[in-house]
């Protein structure tokens, strides 16, 4: 018998599809694996057993969507606020905003069906959003410490001269029924407004006066399609009828904007329902004042605003807009444009702001945009790809690479939610509709794009497991925090918690530290055998890590659960189970011939971690996936040591002999199915080769 090595030592390539079965051809398939279930890999080539998840405490309506959107003022003061079914809540620190025991909210007009459609663009404590059926809104942090719990202000965002559409070319007039005053009339000669524009600007021209050539007045109630009541703001210069008008491009007829960003001291809105490619810039250093011209010519100043409109061969929307360091992305329904100024040493004006496409693919419509590094990366329409925007100079523009086609299976059933966690390992989290989370380990620069799932324990009223329905990203101390909401069945009965996942184990971490259950508590005190605060999981069987050791499994009866002796180190959540399979092994080199096709068997397998306890190494047909497979379970206890503690985090091989049959596709599963913390860094397999 004759054996051969097959080696994996970098798990980089994530979780590959299983169309690339068959492409060993491809330098990616050897850093690959079939299966990437919980585990996350790193830049420096292994796979770690994710951290799992804290429990913070219930949305306000458990049977309805809310998302998670982060508030980042300063690097010591970041929050995570939940927006809900017409409110809003605030969470920092691993915990929600209260005062004196009554949890910090804030009332809010946006519906449950709204809320993932939000968009924002935040400077200091002042956050501007977005939502194409509701007027701009802006949120304050009005005042607040490391102390003490700020306070916050949402109020209607109030903007002043503007924006307006074009000046009519019809000729249809407008007749002011006074130069000033609330409660005047305006009156057309044929119809023209709607009931939906109260509230809607509306300019008429003061001709020949010279300076402000444009008087101006909020529509306050609807009378009839030719007549409105108004309130002026800046009076008429005459009350002669003039073809000289134009109406406010945001208002409840056209709709609102879609997406809002911030750049080079200018506020930026993009889209309207009416008006889908418009784009608005309010004056420099004025993010509220929206006037185009104060001359009598309509000349303009570098600093007023103005407002443009993108020209395609379809009509699309305007659904996202990031700043980059030449100038904006425009990301729009049919394609990706920028908007600069004409050389990158100058500011954008309203003279000097030059827009081109680049791509021809469509921007998912409600998913953010996320700068990873120095590159964006964006969701393709349905949430199916995830591209990455960069330069190239052989086209000498942006080009849009498919970052999802290695493991197209992973995004198939499209994205509803993303997230960026930059430390400690750069992951892109994103929500599938399923509810599964799923993370994109992204490291441009060492080639590192590795696609991971991630199952969370317990399970949802219509799955096997626990459904993820949004996320966010804050930093908190050295590292990045993910929070979550997800939706779960507690003891029969749908709930929507908010969780935040406990930062990865490191060589540096105490082994009693080590937290591997989600929706978990932790205790960290004097020895106790009793421990309460589990009425979120009432009715559910919890997995305990005591003392650094596994104990037995427990069932929670009245928010508590008892163990069998005290502990002083107790962490009590849902269990969840990692599985690692790398792709089927192929021999190369064999008399310049490959292996595929032949009959193969894994005879031996050595698996090196890194401070890792428990878990199995085994082996399941690549082709029957019914088949529970042969396991061994991996021993720690050497000579001589206590069987009454844990064993120390082990780092080193372990050699696992295989009893799978041939096949022409083998491979071999470790699986990490204990609270405990486990790093894969490579495999070795001794491989059979059937030459009959």
């Amino acid at each position: 018998m004759t054996l051969y090595p097959a080696i994996q030592n970098s798990f980089t390539g994530g979780e590959m599809t299983p169309r690339l079965l068959g492409r060993s051809d491809l330098e990616k398939y050897y850093s690959s694996c079939r299966t990437l279930v919980n585990f996350i890999p790193m830049a420096h080539g292994g796979a770690i057993f994710r951290s799992g998840t804290y429990y913070i405490g219930p949305t306000k309506n458990e049977n309805k969507v809310a998302v998670l959107i982060p508030f980042n003022f300063s690097d010591e003061q970041t929050y995570v606020l939940e927006f809900g079914h017409q409110y809003m809540r605030i969470f920092r620190d691993q915990g929600q905003l209260a005062n004196g025991g009554t949890i910090t909210e804030i009332a809010t007009p946006w519906t449950s069906d709204q809320v993932r459609q939000l968009k924002v663009a935040q400077q200091a404590d002042v956050m501007f959003i977005a939502h194409p059926d509701v007027a701009p809104r802006v949120l304050k942090r009005l005042a607040g410490d490391d102390s003490l719990p700020a306070t916050w202000d949402l109020s209607a965002f109030d903007y002043e001269w503007g924006p307006y559409l074009d000046i009519n070319a019809t000729d249809l007039t407008l007749t002011p029924s006074a130069a000033t005053g609330t409660g005047i009339t305006i009156t057309a000669s044929d119809d023209l407004f709607e009931s939906t524009d109260v509230d809607r600007l509306i300019r008429l021209s003061n001709s020949g006066s010279g300076v402000e050539i444009w008087g101006e007045a909020k529509i306050t109630a609807y009378v009839s399609a030719t007549q409105v009541t108004a309130d002026v703001i800046v009076n008429f210069a005459t009350l002669a009828a003039t073809t000289d008008w134009r109406l406010g491009a945001w208002s409840n007829t056209t709709g609102w904007p879609w997406c809002v960003a911030i750049f080079q001291e200018r506020l930026y809105w993009g889209g309207t329902n009416a008006n889908p490619m418009i784009i608005v810039g309010s004056q420099f250093a004025n993010y509220y004042r929206y006037q185009q011209s104060k001359f009598s010519d309509g000349s303009v100043r570098d600093h007023d605003a103005f407002v443009r409109f993108l020209y395609d061969n379809e009509v699309n929307g305007i659904v996202n807009i990031r700043p980059k360091r030449k100038g904006m992305v425009l990301f729009t329904t049919a394609g990706e444009w920028t908007g600069s100024a004409q050389s990158e040493y100058e500011a954008i004006t309203p003279g000097n702001f030059y827009v081109e496409k680049h791509t021809g693919y469509a921007t998912a419509v409600d998913m953010p945009v996320t700068l990873a590094g120095s590159e964006l990366l964006f969701w393709q329409n349905g949430g199916r790809r995830l591209r990455e925007l960069r330069y190239s100079f052989q086209d000498d523009g942006l080009v849009a690479r498919n970052l999802s086609l290695r493991s197209e299976h992973i995004t198939a059933k499209g994205a509803i939610d993303a997230a960026y966690q930059e430390e400690a390992d750069q992951v892109l989290w994103a929500v599938r509709d399923d509810g599964v989370l799923v993370g994109f380990t992204y490291e441009r620069a060492e080639d590192v794009t590795a696609w991971h799932r991630h199952l969370l324990g317990g399970s949802s009223p219509t799955r096997n497991h626990a459904e993820v329905e949004s996320v966010a990203c804050i930093r908190e101390g050295t590292n990045d925090i993910l929070y979550l909401i997800v939706k779960r069945k507690i003891n029969g009965q749908e709930r929507r918690y908010v969780e935040w996942m406990n930062p990865l184990f490191t060589p540096n971490s105490e082994q009693e530290d080590a937290f591997h259950v989600d929706c978990g508590i932790s205790y960290d005190g004097a020895p106790e055998d009793e421990f309460s605060g589990l009425d979120h999981l009432e009715g559910e069987t919890v997995s305990v890590l005591a003392d650094g050791a596994v104990h037995p499994d427990c069932a929670v009866v009245d928010g508590a659960i008892t163990l069998d002796d005290e502990y002083s180190v107790v962490h009590v959540g849902l269990p969840y189970t990692g599985e690692l399979e790398p792709m089927p092994f192929v021999l190369q080199g064999r008399g310049g011939i490959s292996s595929h096709g032949q009959k193969l068997r894994v005879a031996e397998v050595k698996v090196y971690f890194h401070n890792t306890l428990g878990g199995r190494v085994g082996s399941i047909p690549v082709n029957d996936d019914d088949d529970e497979g042969e396991w061994e379970e991996l021993q720690y206890h050497k000579a001589g040591d206590s069987m009454d503690t844990a064993p120390s985090l082990f780092t080193g091989y372990k050699i696992v002999s295989i009893p799978q049959s041939t096949d022409e596709l083998v491979t071999v599963f470790v699986k990490q199915d204990t609270p405990l913390p486990m790093t894969v860094l490579s495999m070795t397999a001794e491989i059979v080769v059937d030459d009959s």
